[in-house]
């Protein structure tokens, strides 16, 4: 199970978080999701993995995984917050910089 709730890329869905110590974006894009947990240790068929994504542009992800049918391939599901084009809550607000320990977990820094 992730969640993520915070800024995407309005052209790919991809999540961008504040990395603080380093005073920069990073880009977590849907395709290093996938790898983790295409490389996961022990997979069976009953895995499961639920992706919540709470962020401008979210559909886009929805969309990626209807077309790689990532579901029936790799059982992967997606819930968004908005469709494909639209933009969230946030993005009439301001700017919101996430926490970046979303993407160290995706990166594996922390297991």
């Amino acid at each position: 199970f992730i969640y993520y709730s915070g800024t995407a890329k309005s052209y790919n869905g991809d999540w961008m978080c504040y990395d603080e110590d380093n005073d920069h974006i990073d880009v977590i894009p849907i395709n290093k999701i996938i790898k983790k947990w295409q490389n996961r240790p022990n997979k069976n068929k009953n895995q499961y993995l639920l992706i919540i994504t709470d962020t401008n542009y979210s559909g886009i992800w929805v969309s990626k995984m209807i077309d790689r049918k990532l579901l029936k391939k790799e059982n992967i599901l997606i819930q968004s917050s908005v469709g494909r084009d639209e933009p969230s809550l946030e993005m009439t607000i301001g700017e919101i910089k996430p926490p970046c320990w979303v993407m160290q977990i995706i990166c594996g820094k922390f297991t």
